[in-house]
């Protein structure tokens, strides 16, 4: 930014901003500038002393893609996206650092920050570094390459919140490598020979309220030819344990153990130590191939809810093969039971729903019922999935509603007056495999979370836009949840009907209809309990006993 004052030809300098600077608008009074830039962030100035005093952070996730050159579909990439077990409405997902444009008008992919998002109040609560930080903004080299920095591929939390895993790969440019390549293999296969890729773990500080770094291991996942990259990484319920699958499909079981400090004894009160090890290795190379064969690209893991079972859903070596699922005793680390022909295509997301393996596959979405061996596929989406065999799904399931979300594309026809890729977010109920309900999408999603409290969806799109979806079994139709009515209508304030305060808060999806309909038998229970009288009550036990009876009845 320069301030020019063209009276005097005296310039003043704001260099070094975090990203490109879109837009600048000068106050009325001129006494402050408002700086919108390129990571969804707004800087208020001072004109005097091109100080900022105020500063207004968004969701900072990659809000453009790259534009494929004709004829060629590039796969797009999950956000390494996250709802905090603990606090579910906390988005941890990882964002670039800035935002840069090379010379050929590339945005490089280097999300290599944790941002911690309030997707309730809309509000961006902290930034911390995950992967190698640059002491300066500028990312130009002396030889005018760009300096791109590790991205974070996979992020995992525990479910008490205390622990969380990261995955970050980090590739050199292929210009600076090119004196290695002797042979004329090409500088793109050379790069990928000298990528580096970490598996850390962070514990969380209650004091400094951030993620300390505990364990960083070089290469969790290797093979003859060096490391190989990460596919998958889950966290394990009820344990403080992960897992990872490697491209060279070899699985790895993570967890915790005290570290001793040689000659030192802990004093009392302070806090054992520990780092991470590798509690177990499973080679699964002989259920896809005989062959020692690493080019696994897409694998999915998936624990069951009681953290007994680990289901492992590979890619087939083989073009035209069935995809197979494995399921893994997690105690013992073996394989007790495989499956090939369970979905077509390759394996995008595996989420446990009960006794269900629900799996979303390039090509369609298969139900495998582990217990009696069955599987299901909802009849409507074999005209959605086969459009396109290169996209990749988004999945997310809800124990509590027992149902599953997952994300679809149509093709528009040739006259629509946009061509182009349609999606939606379609929500399926897990016994009927019946649609409940689907919602169009203006872009691409992102990522696609479950609200493990309020049982909604929430969808992230490639613009950084949050929207929540609930479903309705009345209407059949999915529709954006409202926070406040959800929590207006929570707790004792559900159960009293609203009565307390007159009228009723109504759900956007209820129509005028439903003012018709005569209430049901447990309101009506419920209003006879606390519509006795409304100054002398009986004790807290018995209320709580009949409003029991009532809800069970």
């Amino acid at each position: 930014m320069v301030l020019w004052q063209l009276d005097t030809g005296r310039k003043q300098f704001l260099p070094h901003l975090s990203s490109p600077i879109c837009n600048i608008v000068v106050s009325s009074t001129g006494n402050s500038y408002a700086i919108k830039l390129a990571d969804n962030s707004i800087i208020v100035l001072s004109a005097r002393e091109l100080q900022p005093f105020a500063t207004i952070t968004g969701l900072q996730s990659y809000s453009q893609i790259n534009k494929p050159r004709v004829g060629v579909y590039l796969r797009p990439t999950p956000a390494a996206a996250i709802l905090h077990p603990q606090y579910c409405d906390r988005l941890l997902i990882a964002v670039p650092a800035s935002r840069q444009v090379t010379h050929e008008g590339h945005r490089p992919a280097n999300s290599c920050v944790l941002q911690t998002y309030d997707i309730h109040s809309n509000n961006h609560i902290s930034r911390q570094a995950l992967a190698r930080s640059n002491a300066t903004t500028l990312k130009i080299s002396p030889e005018g390459s760009q300096i791109a920095a590790p991205n974070v591929t996979h992020l995992g939390v525990s479910p008490d919140g205390k622990w969380m895993s990261t995955v970050d790969i980090w590739s050199p440019n292929p210009h600076d490598i090119e004196a290695l390549d002797c042979n004329g293999t090409g500088m793109r296969s050379i790069a990928a020979g000298y990528q580096e890729i970490f598996l850390k773990f962070w514990k969380w500080s209650k004091s400094s309220d951030l993620w300390e770094l505990v364990t960083r291991i070089d290469g969790p996942h290797f093979s003859m030819k060096g490391p190989v990259p990460v596919l998958d990484l889950a966290s394990r319920p009820v344990s403080h344990e992960f897992a990872t699958i490697g491209s060279n499909a070899v699985l790895r079981l993570w967890c915790p153990s005290s570290r001793q400090r040689s000659g030192l004894k802990m004093g009392h009160g302070e806090e054992q130590l520990e780092t991470w090890k590798c509690r177990n290795t499973v080679d699964l190379k002989g259920y896809i191939s005989g062959e020692n064969f690493d080019s696994v690209s897409m694998a999915s893991l998936a624990f069951s809810q009681d953290g007994s079972v680990l289901a492992v859903c590979l890619q087939s070596v083989h073009p035209g093969s069935p995809g197979i699922a494995l399921l893994v005793d997690v105690q013992s680390c073996t394989v007790r039971y495989s499956r090939a022909g369970l979905y077509p295509g390759d394996p995008c997301v595996a989420r446990f729903l009960g006794c269900h393996l629900v799996i979303a596959s390039t090509q369609s979405v298969s139900v495998w019922d582990t217990v009696n061996d069955i599987v299901r596929t909802p009849d409507n989406l074999e005209v959605d999935y086969s459009h396109n065999d290169k996209a990749y799904r988004l999945l997310a399931v809800d124990p509590n509603t027992q149902t599953f979300a997952v994300t679809v594309q149509h093709l528009q026809s040739p006259t629509a007056p946009k061509k182009g890729r349609k999606h939606f977010v379609q929500v399926y109920d897990m016994q009927s495999l019946s649609l409940l309900g689907q919602l169009p999408l203006g872009r691409s999603p992102y990522a696609l979370l479950p609200d493990s409290r309020s049982g909604d969806y929430i969808v992230l799109d490639v613009a950084a836009d949050v929207q929540r979806l609930g479903c309705s079994k009345k209407t059949s139709q999915a529709l954006p949840s409202q926070d406040l009515v959800d929590k207006v209508n929570s707790g004792l304030v559900g159960l009293l009907g609203n009565s307390v305060y007159g009228s009723r808060y109504r759900h956007p999806s209820q129509t005028l209809m439903d003012s018709l309909e005569a209430p049901p038998p447990q309101s009506k229970e419920l209003a006879g309990i606390f519509n006795g009288s409304p100054f002398v009550l009986p004790s807290a036990s018995v209320l709580f006993q009949d409003v029991v009876q009532a809800l069970s009845g």
